[in-house]
């Protein structure tokens, strides 16, 4: 699989003041990938870069990025044993930025059981990560080699809950879905590595109930927290959602689970599910999702995180889509 977007002059946008460089993507993507994909255990070896368009802190390549994760079924109800490691070789662009060679695996234990009414997932797993850093600066934090060994334990489950109703003279199923998830990761300082390929990941209510706050391994977040959210949706007679609802937010239990200091880069820090105001509350800000179709070629949506703690939104959209028909 190759994918490879480049332009001759990355400021070309901005030097012509157009205003699409605002709403466009602001970075082109360069990958080249090769997978081979096997009943129990699967690989895959990737180059990649970015071009960040306009003026940008440089950013940087992997050159290779390998992953290595293999399944095998126990003998115990439905419980598989699970192994991922990969290897990523950070190369810089710049001649002061820090390089990086990053080997990770992980192995655990997971057990899901899901039928019509109910689910209950739950995995044990132990994650290490070795670093290697070279052409550290003068007064940096960070460190030549890093080893970090963290544990993880979650456990999500939920009920599905039916009933038939009529409308306006048509028949619906409507349906109400509680789900909670306990999640736990023990804290440590990870301050001696640096941000290679590590952001937040986007705050909705499907993030409430993610095993990690960001993207890629630079920064595991602390958790010892539980998770809560309902949803409720209506379905015609054709199963097509034409209803959803959903609220929930998550119960810090422990101060340190709802940190966002783990990031050392000002710019990364802002987590709109941590009241940094505020640690004696324990609690996320409440997200919620909303759908309505209205019919076959209209549908409206939207999602807002609110603090209510400080009664203000962190984020909200409302979408609506039309379609001219089934195909386009």
């Amino acid at each position: 699989y190759i994918d490879y977007t480049t332009m001759s002059d990355d400021n070309y946008l901005v030097d012509i003041g157009s205003k699409q460089y605002n709403s466009n993507d602001a970075y082109l993507y360069q990958v080249g990938e090769l997978s081979y994909f096997g009943e129990q255990w699967q690989t895959t070896i990737k180059l990649q870069d970015f071009e960040v368009l306009g003026n940008h802190q440089a950013s940087y390549k992997t050159v290779p990025h390998i992953e290595v994760s293999a399944q095998q079924p126990l003998n115990f109800l439905s419980s598989q044993f699970e192994l991922y490691s990969e290897l990523s070789s950070f190369q810089a662009a710049q001649d002061n930025q820090v390089q990086a060679n990053r080997y990770h695996i992980e192995a655990g234990i997971t057990l899901p059981m899901s039928t019509p009414a109910w689910f209950f997932n739950s995995e044990v797993k132990l994650l290490h990560t070795y670093y290697q850093q070279d052409n550290i600066q003068l007064g940096s934090e960070l460190e030549e080699t890093v080893q970090r060994t963290l544990p993880k334990v979650r456990f999500h489950g939920g009920i599905n809950f039916d009933r038939n109703m009529n409308l306006f003279g048509q028949s619906y199923r409507h349906t109400f879905e509680p789900q909670i998830q306990y999640l736990y990761i023990p804290e440590e300082d990870q301050s001696m590595i640096g941000l290679y390929d590590t952001t937040n990941l986007q705050d909705d209510y499907n993030g409430l109930f993610r095993d990690t706050r960001h993207s890629g391994l630079d920064r595991i977040a602390a958790a010892n927290q539980y998770t809560w959210g309902i949803t409720s949706r209506v379905l015609d007679e054709s199963n097509l959602e034409v209803f959803r609802f959903s609220v929930g937010r998550i119960q810090y239990l422990s101060e340190s689970s709802n940190n966002s200091n783990e990031f050392n880069n000002s710019e990364l820090v802002d987590n709109s599910f941590v009241n940094s105001a505020n640690f004696t509350e324990q609690q996320s800000s409440v997200a919620a999702d909303l759908f309505f179709r209205l019919n076959h070629q209209w549908q409206i949506s939207g999602d807002i995180q609110y603090n209510t703690l400080e009664n203000y939104t962190n984020k909200g959209q409302i979408n609506l889509d039309y379609q001219f028909d089934q195909y386009n």
